[in-house]
Formats: C-alpha cells, structure tokens, sequence
C-alpha cells in the first residue's frame, strides 16, 4: 500500500507543483503539464481513474506474481510461476534472519484481497484527495 500512496502522491504534486514537473524527464512530463490545465472538477475525474488504473493494474501483478497452476505459458510444454519470498534481515548487516515463502498456501490468492486491503490500509480521504 505505500508503494501505491507515495506514486499517487507523486502524481498529484506534479500535476499541482511546477518544481516538481521541472524535476520529470522531458519525455515523460507532457502528461503533467496538461493535466495542470485541467479545471479542477475535471482533474479530480482524472485523479480518480489514475487511482483507479493503478489499483487494476496492482491486481494484475499480483494475480502474475502468485500464480500457482500453469496459467502462464511459455509455449506448449512449459509454464512459469513465481516464488515470492519476504525476508526479515538485520539493520546493521543484513543478515536475513527470518525468511517465508509468502505466495504459496495462503486461503485466497493476493489479488483477491485487494479490496480488503485498500479498506483497512488505504489512505484515501475522498474522491480525487490523493
């Protein structure tokens, strides 16, 4: 969730924020710029299907990254899958001191907890506050 509220954020400040446009590289910028054109009713629509293009694409990726049959080809005879692991290291040296496979024997896939965890752990306050 805070990978998704910082890039929201960022999304916003460059839209409201010249500095911070100054700052995006020419090639990607052009959106910004006319986004900060926009009147603000119309922004707070874009704000909100920006939010919500993240949120489906988020999904998306976790439904990818936690695949476990042979959903995703690689031709006829293969499939990939990926292992998620967290780990749980130690500041000074990074030491992993406690390691999990967090994709594999979970109740639900992570994409379908999507929505639960945008409840409980989202920082949204109303439509197009981001």
């Amino acid at each position: 969730m805070w990978a998704r509220e910082a890039g929201l954020r960022h999304v916003q400040r460059a839209v409201e924020d010249p500095s911070v446009r100054d700052n995006i590289a020419r090639v990607s910028r052009g959106p910004f710029e006319e986004a900060a054109k926009l009147p603000p009713e119309v922004l707070r629509v874009a704000f909100d299907l920006a939010e919500s293009a993240v949120d489906a694409f988020a999904k998306r990726l976790l439904g990818i990254l936690t695949s476990q049959g042979t959903s995703l080809r690689v031709d006829r005879n293969h499939a990939v899958r990926f292992i998620l692991t967290a780990e749980i290291i130690e500041d000074e040296d990074e030491e992993v001191i406690f390691s999990q496979e967090i994709n594999r024997g979970g109740r639900l896939a992570f994409s379908s907890r999507w929505g639960s965890w945008l409840y409980d752990y989202g920082e949204r306050k109303d439509p197009g506050a981001l």
